[in-house]
């Protein structure tokens, strides 16, 4: 079914980006950096899957015996995603700009702004490179990185991606 696919690439895609983006982070390296990682890491995983498939898979059943698989069907899948774009809507409506949005929109545009320096070395929203990030556990946000080189490689305004 389509909707299992999507949901498992998503999350796959997303897990390694976020392993990059980690590891460039901690070795200081820039928004240039982590896009030619990704880059080469989804290159690394196409070729690998490719290996699986041609070797018939991995061998394991993806359902075992005891477990009963997800009811499947036309109509399920239709229900799946309506349900999908209704939500979709409602939160593209109902999310209000707040301030925690300014920080977390910067980390963005700093990265854009400057693509050959550290990423999420300092504070960039108050203008000033002597200040080291709020907090160190800001040092682990992947997703405005993730919109960040999409912006860059894309040339749209990483406001617009951020709340898209």
């Amino acid at each position: 079914m389509p909707s299992l696919r999507a949901c498992e690439i998503a999350c796959a895609l997303f897990a390694l980006w976020t392993l990059c983006a980690h590891g460039v982070v901690a070795a200081s390296g820039s928004l240039r950096a982590l896009v030619a990682l990704y880059a080469v890491a989804l290159a690394a995983g196409a070729f690998a899957l490719r290996g699986v498939r041609r070797r018939g898979g991995l061998g394991v059943a993806p359902f075992p015996d005891a477990v009963e698989p997800p009811a499947r069907g036309v109509k399920l899948e239709a229900a799946l995603w309506s349900s999908a774009a209704v939500c979709a809507l409602y939160a593209l409506f109902a999310h209000r700009v707040d301030a925690s949005d300014s920080f977390a929109v910067n980390l963005a545009v700093a990265a854009i702004d400057r693509p050959e320096l550290p990423l999420l070395a300092v504070d960039t929203l108050h203008g000033r490179a002597d200040l080291p990030i709020h907090l160190p556990e800001f040092r682990l946000h992947s997703l405005e990185l993730g919109y960040a080189a999409l912006a860059w490689l894309s040339g749209v305004q990483p406001v617009a991606i951020f709340h898209l």
